[in-house]
Protein backbone atom coordinates (compact mmCIF):
# COMPACT_ATOMS: atom_id res chain seq x y z
CA UNK A 1 0.00 0.00 0.00
CA UNK A 2 1.24 3.51 -1.03
CA UNK A 3 2.33 5.80 2.03
CA UNK A 4 -0.06 8.02 0.92
CA UNK A 5 -2.98 5.66 0.98
CA UNK A 6 -2.45 4.80 4.46
CA UNK A 7 -1.81 8.39 5.68
CA UNK A 8 -5.44 8.83 4.33
CA UNK A 9 -6.37 5.68 6.03
CA UNK A 10 -5.77 7.28 9.36
CA UNK A 11 -7.42 9.71 8.64
CA UNK A 12 -10.67 8.01 7.83
CA UNK A 13 -12.24 7.40 11.32
CA UNK A 14 -11.25 11.08 11.99
CA UNK A 15 -13.62 12.10 8.67
CA UNK A 16 -16.22 9.84 10.01
CA UNK A 17 -15.96 11.54 13.65
CA UNK A 18 -16.67 15.14 11.67
CA UNK A 19 -18.95 13.25 9.63
CA UNK A 20 -21.07 11.64 12.19
CA UNK A 21 -20.91 14.85 14.29
CA UNK A 22 -22.08 17.15 11.51
CA UNK A 23 -25.31 14.67 10.92
CA UNK A 24 -26.21 14.92 14.32
CA UNK A 25 -26.08 18.76 14.31
CA UNK A 26 -27.79 18.84 11.65
CA UNK A 27 -30.52 16.77 12.73
CA UNK A 28 -30.56 18.43 15.98
CA UNK A 29 -30.90 21.91 14.76
CA UNK A 30 -33.87 21.18 12.07
CA UNK A 31 -35.55 17.67 12.91
CA UNK A 32 -35.58 18.56 16.97
CA UNK A 33 -36.62 21.70 16.44
CA UNK A 34 -39.48 20.72 14.18
CA UNK A 35 -40.41 18.56 16.37
CA UNK A 36 -40.13 20.99 19.70
CA UNK A 37 -37.27 18.60 21.01
CA UNK A 38 -34.51 20.82 20.89
CA UNK A 39 -35.16 23.49 23.94
CA UNK A 40 -35.92 23.66 27.87
CA UNK A 41 -34.45 22.32 30.74
CA UNK A 42 -32.48 18.59 30.08
CA UNK A 43 -35.38 16.47 30.94
CA UNK A 44 -37.77 17.77 27.75
CA UNK A 45 -34.40 18.64 25.35
CA UNK A 46 -33.84 15.67 23.29
CA UNK A 47 -30.99 17.57 21.62
CA UNK A 48 -28.73 17.88 24.79
CA UNK A 49 -27.31 14.42 24.86
CA UNK A 50 -26.93 13.93 20.90
CA UNK A 51 -24.87 17.41 21.18
CA UNK A 52 -23.13 16.68 24.01
CA UNK A 53 -21.71 13.46 22.33
CA UNK A 54 -21.37 15.02 18.88
CA UNK A 55 -19.10 18.06 20.69
CA UNK A 56 -17.03 15.00 22.07
CA UNK A 57 -16.81 13.44 18.33
CA UNK A 58 -15.24 17.06 17.36
CA UNK A 59 -12.85 17.08 20.15
CA UNK A 60 -11.65 13.20 19.74
CA UNK A 61 -11.40 13.88 16.56
CA UNK A 62 -9.28 16.44 16.33
CA UNK A 63 -7.15 14.89 18.84
CA UNK A 64 -6.38 12.24 16.77
CA UNK A 65 -5.82 14.75 13.46
CA UNK A 66 -3.69 16.39 15.67
CA UNK A 67 -1.84 13.05 16.72
CA UNK A 68 -1.20 12.20 12.97
CA UNK A 69 -0.13 15.22 11.61
CA UNK A 70 2.41 15.24 14.24
CA UNK A 71 3.64 11.77 13.21
CA UNK A 72 2.42 10.03 16.66
CA UNK A 73 -0.50 7.43 15.30
CA UNK A 74 0.30 4.15 13.82
CA UNK A 75 -1.61 1.28 13.23
CA UNK A 76 -2.69 -1.48 15.39
CA UNK A 77 -0.27 -3.58 14.85
CA UNK A 78 2.23 -0.66 15.82
CA UNK A 79 3.57 -0.28 12.40
CA UNK A 80 3.80 3.31 10.90
CA UNK A 81 2.55 4.04 6.75
CA UNK A 82 4.97 2.08 4.85
CA UNK A 83 6.55 3.82 1.58
CA UNK A 84 5.54 1.85 -1.29
CA UNK A 85 3.28 -1.26 -1.73
CA UNK A 86 0.38 -3.15 -3.17
CA UNK A 87 -3.18 -2.82 -1.38
CA UNK A 88 -4.63 -5.83 -0.35
CA UNK A 89 -7.80 -7.04 -0.67
CA UNK A 90 -8.54 -7.26 3.24
CA UNK A 91 -7.50 -3.25 3.11
CA UNK A 92 -9.88 -3.00 0.60
CA UNK A 93 -12.46 -5.11 1.95
CA UNK A 94 -12.39 -2.83 5.42
CA UNK A 95 -12.76 0.35 3.32
CA UNK A 96 -15.96 -1.23 1.88
CA UNK A 97 -17.27 -2.02 5.85
CA UNK A 98 -16.33 1.26 6.86
CA UNK A 99 -18.42 3.14 3.57
CA UNK A 100 -21.23 0.52 4.13
CA UNK A 101 -20.97 1.30 8.18
CA UNK A 102 -21.22 5.24 7.49
CA UNK A 103 -23.88 4.60 4.99
CA UNK A 104 -26.29 2.91 7.74
CA UNK A 105 -25.63 5.56 10.22
CA UNK A 106 -26.97 8.45 7.38
CA UNK A 107 -30.15 6.24 6.31
CA UNK A 108 -30.57 5.85 10.38
CA UNK A 109 -30.46 9.81 11.03
CA UNK A 110 -32.55 9.82 7.87
CA UNK A 111 -35.59 7.85 8.29
CA UNK A 112 -35.32 8.29 12.55
CA UNK A 113 -37.81 11.35 12.67
CA UNK A 114 -39.99 8.67 10.10
CA UNK A 115 -40.34 5.58 11.76
CA UNK A 116 -38.77 6.44 15.06
CA UNK A 117 -36.54 5.46 17.67
CA UNK A 118 -37.69 1.57 18.54
CA UNK A 119 -38.18 0.81 14.81
CA UNK A 120 -34.84 2.44 13.25
CA UNK A 121 -32.43 1.40 16.42
CA UNK A 122 -33.14 -2.33 15.75
CA UNK A 123 -32.82 -2.04 11.84
CA UNK A 124 -29.38 -0.08 12.45
CA UNK A 125 -27.90 -2.61 14.87
CA UNK A 126 -28.76 -5.44 12.45
CA UNK A 127 -26.76 -3.83 9.88
CA UNK A 128 -23.66 -2.92 11.39
CA UNK A 129 -23.83 -6.45 13.21
CA UNK A 130 -24.16 -8.15 9.46
CA UNK A 131 -21.53 -5.43 8.09
CA UNK A 132 -19.05 -6.11 10.83
CA UNK A 133 -19.33 -10.21 9.82
CA UNK A 134 -22.17 -11.31 12.40
CA UNK A 135 -24.06 -13.77 10.79
CA UNK A 136 -25.41 -15.77 13.70
CA UNK A 137 -29.22 -15.65 13.59
CA UNK A 138 -29.91 -15.51 17.27
CA UNK A 139 -27.12 -12.71 18.32
CA UNK A 140 -28.31 -10.61 15.26
CA UNK A 141 -32.00 -10.63 16.98
CA UNK A 142 -30.52 -10.80 20.72
CA UNK A 143 -28.14 -7.93 20.13
CA UNK A 144 -30.41 -5.53 17.98
CA UNK A 145 -33.25 -5.93 20.43
CA UNK A 146 -31.47 -5.86 24.17
CA UNK A 147 -29.21 -2.63 22.42
CA UNK A 148 -32.32 -0.72 21.25
CA UNK A 149 -34.32 -1.83 24.53
CA UNK A 150 -31.00 -0.56 26.92
CA UNK A 151 -30.84 2.48 24.96
CA UNK A 152 -33.90 3.53 25.07
CA UNK A 153 -34.25 2.56 28.63
CA UNK A 154 -31.34 4.71 29.86
CA UNK A 155 -32.10 7.51 27.29
CA UNK A 156 -36.19 7.47 28.02
CA UNK A 157 -36.55 6.31 30.95
CA UNK A 158 -33.64 7.29 33.42
CA UNK A 159 -32.33 10.52 31.52
CA UNK A 160 -36.26 11.55 30.35
CA UNK A 161 -34.83 12.57 26.84
CA UNK A 162 -38.08 12.12 24.55
CA UNK A 163 -37.25 9.86 21.55
CA UNK A 164 -38.48 10.13 18.11
CA UNK A 165 -41.69 8.20 18.09
CA UNK A 166 -42.41 8.85 14.27
CA UNK A 167 -45.49 8.25 12.27
CA UNK A 168 -46.30 4.83 14.20
CA UNK A 169 -45.61 6.41 17.83
CA UNK A 170 -44.21 3.47 19.11
CA UNK A 171 -42.81 4.56 22.58
CA UNK A 172 -41.75 2.22 26.02
CA UNK A 173 -40.88 4.90 28.59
Amino acid sequence: MSSSLEKALLFLPVAFFFAIAGLVFWQTSTVFVELDAAGGPPQYNAALVPNGLAWLLVIFGAVQAVRIFAGKERFNDGSVPADEGASTPEESFLLVRAAASFAALVAFTAILPVIGFYLAMPALMLLLMLILGNRSPVTLIAGAVLTTLAAGYVFGALLNVRLPVGVFEVTMW
